[in-house]
């Protein structure tokens, strides 16, 4: 029952990207369906903390976030998103190590992470001077690549 659920609302959420993801020449072709669970890097780990500021016994500020940790080649990136504001992340480094936070410059390393943020998020920010700057927000011109993406033919393809 639950994996018949899984595969409906898989199907029903790829429709309306399938046209994005390949133009039919004939108008009464059907899209294919694209199934994609790939990435080519993923966080080493992931952590969900609350701050809280208290002033007495009453809290004035509570944070409820998500951290998500890369690494690779000895180097570091963190992604935070906000409970309250889950569409979006905001990415840090890369730098030298965790432990360091040393700022270096590595785009290959940046620019997997924001693939693989890309397919999890609406709107991706990285602090520049002293204030938060958008680096990619989704639209259906700038949508996730689906270079990773396996064409599924019917619903019982899906994993």
């Amino acid at each position: 029952m639950l994996k018949s659920i899984v595969r409906m609302a898989v199907v029903l959420m790829a429709m309306p990207a399938a046209g994005m993801a390949q133009g039919s020449d004939n108008a009464g072709e059907a899209e294919a369906l694209v199934w994609c669970s790939q990435d080519s890097i993923t966080p080493q780990s992931i952590s969900h903390n609350v701050d809280a500021i208290y002033r007495g016994e009453q809290a004035e500020q509570i944070y409820n976030f998500i951290d998500y940790h890369f690494e690779q080649a000895d180097q570091y990136i963190r992604a935070r998103t906000y409970v309250d504001e889950i569409d979006a992340v905001v990415i840090y480094g890369p730098f030298a190590s965790a432990e360091t936070l040393e700022p270096v410059e590595n785009d290959a390393f940046k620019d997997a992470v924001l693939s693989y943020l890309k397919r999890r998020f609406l709107k991706i920010e990285e602090l520049g001077g002293e204030n938060f700057q958008v680096v990619w927000e989704w639209s259906a011109s700038q949508a996730p690549s689906l270079e990773l993406c396996e064409p599924v033919l019917t619903a019982d393809d899906i994993p």
